[in-house]
């Protein structure tokens, strides 16, 4: 048995610091208590092997370790000096954009190449590749004698180059050095910010993502140094003041004391500050009771789910829970859009090619929003918007995508339009009316339907029906027979229910006449319709949970973290599992380390079934390019398993370990280039036959 690097650097703290606590390590070392339980687990396994007695611990002594164990320990590899790692071109392209945000002195190449270790030649390569990055941003580096490598450009755009640096680099494996190596001294201070943030948590009753947290302390940190150097911020757009008025930016008087700056000095800076908690996505909005300002948010949402609800002719339960879930996006989506704070949603392109009805229904939705901020918002931001009300429908069982979809094209005004799509809507209430389009629009429009209403004769591979602009009795017999006729292959007129119940009363006694009407009505309305949701058997084998639909091929991602939420997704989609079960896979991961990796390249990420799981199933993500899980553990295949109970998931498992037993096996998951080619081996391994 061997220790991985973070246990060994744990073993070595507890021997250097005798007596010290759980609370020491976890402040020293930045871990969480359960990552400090994981790994004195694996330390005391090693230490057994050694046979050497095992660490010690009581809560008035602290830890105690054996002098025999500070020997043995003393010939453990150190782990690797950070200050050795090997940068690569993009990384040092990087480093050099961090030297120059929190440069306090001239900055030369001589000191651009003794810090990234390299020739001349090398950074100068490196600085030419750092300002192509930066011309991303209305950036410019530049060069003069007085001042050295600068950064020439607005400090809205610097700042916002480095929230983008600092997201890219803790997304690497030596993300923090990155983000160190330029600060110096000033590197203590993310520790005590990032305290401070957690309190302020605590203050405004909200969680925040652990992710966005320790972004956000190195940004303040960073930013810090760039005030106190000068580089003062002039807001791009009227209205910060908005901000000031936020609880938030009250919250940061405690900061700026630690900073020992006056509570009056820096105000605009105070609300940068505060802004870029505002346009943080909360983890958590609290169940207390919201004040007046986070209230308009909430009110907001009401009327976007109505919004949905009349556009895509359904009804949503629970609509207050909904309504939190979306206001703690809504609300810091409107600080991004208002002040131009880019957020980047990697399933957006997903979203839109898969869902494109539902996204299009989600940006009717959403008008209110868009007149409250005043500015257009971009498919990224609406895409997470599409997200919540995708799961919240299946959830309830009403997966859209099963429904017929409808267009109406009229060229005769806009009154017509309205009232003819208002009339078809009430007559067939089982059909998902997308818009009401002119020729020219129906000719533009991106997104598929199944169903086409026209007053006049359009190009088309869908169902059409022409139709009069105004629709009198007479007409609406004819559509309906038409339309019944091709969907479900009767063109009966809807049934006389008065007189089917006057008929049974002529046989049977009638205690509820009108309940009675209304069940029959609704028997004759939902007879047509389909299932909306898979049914499970007791011990569902391994094809009938991996299937296409929940197989995907990607060539690469950013980290660990983005490979379980992509691979994750098509389970969000059938509503299979909440967005919290995805959410407890990777704060699992987080907390316990790398564990979910069963075997050289395969990952099985997994929570418990009460924090998400709604029916049994799998997914299984392929990847040509490895992500790392852990210290050196690479991972090509990212299968997702969400288990209702202990034991109906056993029998696919078992046919899984069985697959993934033969190298060879994983090999060609790894290589397949089509789903078609990976469900070939899951069909042979469902079967329990071996793959020749």
């Amino acid at each position: 048995m061997q220790l991985d690097q973070r246990s060994i650097r744990l073993l070595q703290e507890i021997i250097s610091l005798p007596g010290a606590s759980i609370g020491d390590l976890e402040r020293k070392l930045r871990l969480s208590r359960r990552q400090i339980q994981y790994d004195l687990d694996k330390i005391n396994g090693w230490l057994n092997e050694k046979n050497l007695p095992p660490v010690q611990y009581d809560r008035q002594q602290g830890f105690r370790v054996d002098p025999s164990v500070a020997n043995q320990a003393a010939e453990l590899q150190t782990p690797r000096s950070k200050e050795v790692y090997i940068l690569t071109d993009q990384e040092r392209a990087r480093f050099v954009l961090l030297l120059l945000l929190a440069k306090k002195e001239h900055l030369s190449l001589l000191h651009i190449s003794s810090a990234l270790q390299v020739s001349r030649n090398t950074a100068l390569n490196d600085i030419k590749k750092a300002n192509r990055l930066a011309g991303e941003y209305g950036i410019q580096l530049r060069y003069s004698r007085s001042e050295g490598y600068f950064l020439n450009g607005l400090e809205w755009n610097r700042r916002r180059l480095l929230a983008s640096l600092i997201r890219s680099c803790l997304s690497r494996e030596n993300g923090e050095w990155l983000l160190s190596q330029p600060l110096g001294d000033d590197v203590e201070r993310v520790q005590m910010v990032q305290r401070e943030l957690e309190r302020i948590e605590n203050q405004l009753q909200i969680c925040y993502t652990d992710e966005r947290l320790a972004e956000l302390a190195y940004e303040i940190v960073y930013t810090v140094i760039r005030i106190q150097t000068g580089n003062r911020l002039s807001w791009p757009v009227d209205g910060w003041q908005e901000v000031v008025s936020t609880a938030e930016y009250g919250a940061m008087e405690n900061l700026f004391h630690l900073l020992k700056w006056e509570e009056k000095e820096f105000p605009e800076e105070r609300a940068y500050f505060a802004l870029q908690l505002l346009a943080t996505n909360m983890a958590d909005a609290g169940d207390d009771e919201p004040d007046p300002h986070r209230q308009q948010w909430l009110d907001l949402s009401f009327r976007m789910i109505e919004e949905f609800e009349k556009h895509a002719c359904v009804e949503l339960k629970e609509k207050e829970k909904l309504a939190r879930q979306i206001f703690q996006h809504l609300r810091p989506a409107y600080f991004r859009v208002k002040f131009g704070l880019e957020l980047k949603n990697p399933l957006c392109g997903l979203i839109m090619k898969e869902h494109s009805e539902l996204h299009h229904l989600v940006k009717k939705a959403m008008e209110p929003f868009v007149r409250r901020v005043g500015r257009p918002v971009s498919d990224d931001e609406m895409a997470y918007v599409t997200m919540h009300f995708g799961s919240w429908l299946r959830r309830q069982g009403m997966e859209l995508a099963s429904w017929p979809k409808a267009v109406v094209v009229c060229p005769k005004g806009v009154a017509i339009s309205k009232m003819l799509f208002i009339k078809l809507k009430e007559m067939f209430p089982d059909l998902l009316f997308l818009d009401s389009l002119s020729v020219r629009e129906f000719y533009k429009s991106p997104f598929s339907y199944d169903i086409v209403f026209s007053t006049v004769f359009v190009r088309t591979e869908a169902m059409l029906f022409i139709v009069n602009p105004i629709i009198d009795k007479e007409e609406e017999q004819r559509i309906y027979r038409e339309v019944m006729q091709v969907l479900y292959g009767f063109s009966l007129t809807e049934p006389d229910v008065p007189a089917l119940v006057e008929l049974i009363g002529q046989y049977a006694d009638i205690r509820d006449a009108d309940g009675l009407a209304g069940a029959l009505r609704r028997h004759f309305k939902n007879r047509f319709k389909k299932g909306w949701m898979r049914k499970e058997t007791d011990k569902p084998v391994l094809d009938e949970l991996i299937t296409e639909e929940t197989v995907q091929l990607a060539d690469e991602v950013a980290d660990w973290q983005e490979a379980v939420r992509l691979a994750a997704q098509p389970l969000l989609e059938n509503g299979s599992v909440e967005p919290s079960y995805v959410e407890a896979m990777i704060r699992s991961i987080q907390e316990t380390g790398p564990y979910v990796v069963i075997t050289p390249k395969v990952a099985i990420p997994h929570a418990r079934p009460e924090e998400g799981v709604n029916i049994l199933s799998m997914s299984l993500l392929r990847l040509k390019q490895s992500v790392l899980f852990g210290d050196k553990k690479p991972v090509h295949l990212v299968i997702v398993l969400a288990a209702t109970d202990g034991e109906s998931h056993l029998r696919a498992l078992a046919q899984l370990t069985e697959l993934l037993s033969s190298e060879e096996n994983i090999d060609r998951l790894i290589q397949c280039e089509e789903k078609a080619e990976i469900m070939k081996l899951i069909h042979h391994y469902s079967k329990g036959e071996t793959f020749k």
